[in-house]
């Protein structure tokens, strides 16, 4: 007689399951919830993460805590050191290359795909550009969280029309460390306004279809980006990182 799922006995089987979706549901929104808090400069590169101070916080156990944080130093955005405890990562300028070197290699990728892709919304990249433009002329103390979701979106944008999920999906693990950079960065007026002219030039290249030009403002963005941070690390004293390239 064959069998079918009316016999099987499934008594005692549920719960365990269930169990653990919600042990998983829970590391994946303490995971979530400190990477954010990591990106944001809200836990600054070099501090100290205490498993029951953050447990208390959420709400939950220390076990989804635990996990989450094993899984943030898989990404790289925590360092575990077993006899000391875990602490927010920093990057020296090697790991600073490296971030704007692999964003190079798909931002460049991405913009002349976009063109076969026939994903690009000009229409979205415009109303983008206009809300930074809102918060340059706004007469409020300037919006940085607001301009780095922007941009964010704006660069997104680039490499999603390209239509390959993949290289999709590799921009998303880099994205982290580059929202990293900008704790580094600092809040300056300036170099976002600057940034803002740039992309500008950058989204008209592209609605002229203009791949040469638009790959060609867009590394010089890229790279200018790049030069400003370790410029800035190497030169205002603030100790974070090292001249021999690594984190104090």
């Amino acid at each position: 007689m064959q069998e079918t799922c009316e016999n099987w006995d499934v008594s005692g089987l549920a719960s365990a399951p269930q169990t653990q979706i919600i042990k998983n549901s829970l590391a994946n929104q303490a995971c979530e919830v400190l990477r954010q808090q990591i990106v944001r400069g809200e836990l600054p590169p070099g501090h100290r993460l205490n498993i029951y101070e953050i447990a208390t916080q959420l709400g939950i156990s220390r076990t989804p805590v635990k996990e989450a944080f094993n899984r943030l130093s898989h990404e790289g955005l925590l360092t575990i050191h077993p006899q000391s405890g875990t602490f927010v990562s920093r990057l020296g300028l090697s790991q600073i290359r490296e971030v704007f070197e692999a964003r190079l290699m798909l931002e460049l990728w991405s913009a002349p795909a976009l063109f076969c892709g026939g994903r690009w919304s000009p229409m979205e990249a415009e109303r983008l550009l206009a809300r930074c433009e809102e918060l340059f002329q706004s007469k409020e103390d300037f919006d940085f969280a607001t301009f780095a979701i922007c941009d964010r979106e704006l660069h997104t944008s680039i490499v999603s029309a390209s239509g390959n999920r993949r290289i999709s999906r590799m921009y998303e693990s880099v994205y982290p460390y580059l929202q990293m950079v900008r704790v580094y960065w600092g809040r300056s007026r300036e170099r976002a306004l600057r940034s803002h002219r740039e992309h500008i030039g950058i989204v008209d290249a592209i609605n002229r279809s203009d791949s040469e030009a638009a790959v060609d403002l867009l590394r010089s963005h890229i790279t200018g980006s790049q030069d400003d941070i370790i410029r800035l690390l190497t030169t205002d004293g603030s100790g974070l990182i090292t001249s021999q390239g690594e984190a104090d």
